[in-house]
């Protein structure tokens, strides 16, 4: 069974920036129980990997697991794929006119 989550890299008030190296704890969790992830890097808006149209720069998680597996691996990567997201999220600033 294979799930997806969707991650913008903006909006109107931020932008994300993830390094490679954030993820690896989240691909050691998946593998110690026997799932396997992809995390892409989407640099653009589009229709990746057969999945449906993001109208703006993302990330996208394909998780891969035994379907009697699958809502075990969610609970335990959820709470720290929104740690990384909070880690690095930058609030995007508008300098102040004079």
């Amino acid at each position: 069974m294979t799930v997806t989550r969707v991650i913008p890299k903006m909006n109107g008030e931020s932008t994300l920036t993830i390094d490679r190296a954030e993820w690896n704890p989240v691909e050691r969790i998946v593998e110690r129980l026997s799932g396997r992830v992809m995390i892409h890097d989407h640099r653009s808006a589009g229709a990746f990997h057969g999945r449906h149209f993001v109208p703006v720069p993302h990330y996208l998680l394909e998780l891969e697991a035994d379907p009697d597996q699958i809502d075990q691996i969610i609970e335990k990567i959820d709470p720290l794929v929104n740690e990384i997201i909070v880690r690095n999220i930058h609030t995007n600033t508008v300098p102040a006119q004079a």
